[in-house]
């Protein structure tokens, strides 16, 4: 009803996984009303605005002691969350240092 005061902090949520790809709250949009306030005779609409998580993949190639034998390979870097990546083409049958 008009003039009940109205809250939308407990709906935003710290981030949002959608078609395997994550989101992560970034702010409110400039021409959004407000969070929190008093429920008047005009519609108010709240938008929050999510940016899009990246992530890297590297490929290290290490001997059973834990030593590096060879330069890590960055498969990937600031891709999208749920991008498919293979290692395969980048697997090496023998090192030799």
């Amino acid at each position: 009803p008009t003039g009940d005061a109205y809250d939308t902090t407990p709906v935003r949520t710290a981030k949002i996984t959608k078609d395997g790809k994550i989101y992560k709250y970034k702010s409110l949009k400039a021409e959004s009303g407000a969070e929190k306030g008093t429920v008047g005779e005009t519609e108010v609409v709240v938008t929050y605005v999510y940016e899009l998580v990246k992530g890297d993949v590297t490929v290290k190639y290490e001997n059973e002691a834990g030593e590096s034998i060879q330069a890590d390979n960055h498969l990937k870097t600031q891709a999208p969350t749920g991008d498919a990546y293979d290692t395969t083409p980048v697997r090496t049958a023998k090192i030799t240092k």
